[in-house]
């Protein structure tokens, strides 16, 4: 119980002192006008036409793009690295709480804060765009409406009309076309999850390392600016190259489910995920033993 209590008080440790960091709430902030700005020509579309939109539309944000600007995910991805950005978290009272906690629960409390932040954005994500898309949204489990129409053509009004009038980020046809969006919506939220937390492990990993919070934010930023290069690099025959882009796996157009000649399938995502969370944490367990809390005293400094 000694060690739980230990664990808990680490991670809440960091968790409080998120109500006074001003980035976090502007982060949050921003995310949301992130959100709302992708989605505002769906709605739009909606209100203008009377077609409907499921609430179930978080995987929309998350197709991949080969132009960074259209697909959000990238600026979600950005987002939760500079939730995370002072990764190891160093702060006055630090030194102390590793002295009083041991470095082992130290250790499984910040992994625990981490996979903690990045469900906290994740549901962030979800919830708000569930919310804005209220204005047209149904409870119906079909993509059927104001989706289908301007992604597939199935309305009145011609696809190119429809881009110019309405802008939007690029959706996924063969996605709106064969899959229910509560089942697209849930394997997005739960690999963005697993996604969020394996960058932000990694990303903390290379700060310890380095004892500059800075290395660790460049090295994962670039795992993510890669995204939208391997998605160009991987058409039309080379899906297999997605394999080693961890953001890529949350992208439900990029499953092999839709389409023979990928690569990425759920079950590799499972493994995968499992495998890489695990070696993390190993990796984060050996480098915090080793550290000295001079490191930390020194950054203070």
């Amino acid at each position: 119980m000694d060690y739980c209590r230990s664990v808990l008080a680490v991670a809440g440790a960091n968790f409080r002192r998120l109500k006074r960091d001003a980035r976090v709430w502007f982060i949050f902030v921003f995310t949301a006008l992130l959100i709302h700005y992708y989605l505002r020509p769906v709605i739009n579309y909606g209100i203008d036409t009377g077609t409907k939109a499921p609430i179930y539309i978080m995987e929309l944000l998350f197709c991949s793009a080969t132009i960074s600007v259209k697909a959000p995910k990238i600026l979600f991805y950005i987002g939760m690295l500079c939730l995370l950005c002072d990764a190891p978290f160093f702060y006055p009272l630090k030194p102390y709480i590793i002295m009083r906690s041991k470095r082992t629960a130290w250790c499984v409390g910040e992994c625990i804060y981490i996979v903690g932040m990045a469900l906290l954005y994740a549901a962030f994500i979800l919830i708000v765009s569930s919310l804005m898309i209220l204005p047209i949204g149904t409870m119906r489990d079909s993509f059927s409406g104001a989706l289908t129409d301007m992604v597939l053509g199935t309305g009145k009004m011609p696809l190119g009309e429809i881009a110019n009038i309405y802008p939007s980020a690029q959706f996924s046809s063969e996605m709106i076309r064969y899959l229910y969006p509560s089942g697209a919506m849930m394997y997005t939220f739960v690999s963005v999850w697993v996604s969020f937390s394996i960058l932000g492990l990694f990303m903390y990993w290379v700060s310890l390392i380095r004892r500059n919070v800075v290395c660790g934010m460049a090295i994962a930023g670039a795992l993510v600016f890669l995204d939208p290069i391997l998605v160009w690099a991987a058409w039309p025959n080379n899906y297999w190259i997605l394999a080693f882009s961890p953001v890529s796996w949350t992208s439900v157009e990029q499953l092999n489910i839709l389409a023979a000649n990928h690569f990425i399938s759920i079950p590799f995502v499972i493994a995968a995920d499992a495998l890489l969370a695990i070696f993390l944490f190993i990796l984060i367990f050996q480098t915090a033993k080793r550290i000295s809390l001079n490191g930390f005293l020194t950054e203070e400094a």
